[in-house]
């Protein structure tokens, strides 16, 4: 409600191939009522390969777009993974690029992201 009120969303999901390898695509948006011009839709790919069933190492691609002014960034992460117990992993990534992307992952400099499972189903 108000004049600062905007419609903000995101899905992103995991898919898992094989036990070793991670792939997240993801999408969101952010839409402001009181500018519908400046809405801004940013979508995102990043992979995981586990090496071993306590480390991993990560990349992703994210693209931001806001259609009306026009306007359109890119952005790349790196990040590695550590498994402090099953199934909780820690992943530590950098985010290179130059624009304020509406998910953590997007934006420039480090982030933490916790992910949940198992990756080798119990296998020691």
């Amino acid at each position: 409600s108000g004049e600062g009120a905007n419609l903000e969303g995101e899905i992103a999901a995991a898919w898992h191939p094989s036990l070793a390898f991670q792939l997240r695509p993801s999408a969101a948006y952010r839409i402001d009522f009181a500018d519908p011009a400046s809405a801004t839709y940013q979508v995102g790919l990043a992979a995981n390969y586990y090496f071993t069933s306590h480390l991993g190492l990560g990349a992703g691609g994210y693209y931001i777009v806001q259609p009306n002014l026009p306007a359109s960034h890119l952005a790349f992460s790196i990040e590695g993974s550590l498994r402090v117990v099953d199934p909780l992993w820690l992943n530590l990534g950098y985010t290179f690029g130059g624009f304020a992307g509406l998910t953590p992952e997007a934006r420039p400099g480090v982030y933490i992201r916790i992910d949940l499972f198992s990756v080798y189903g119990g296998e020691q």
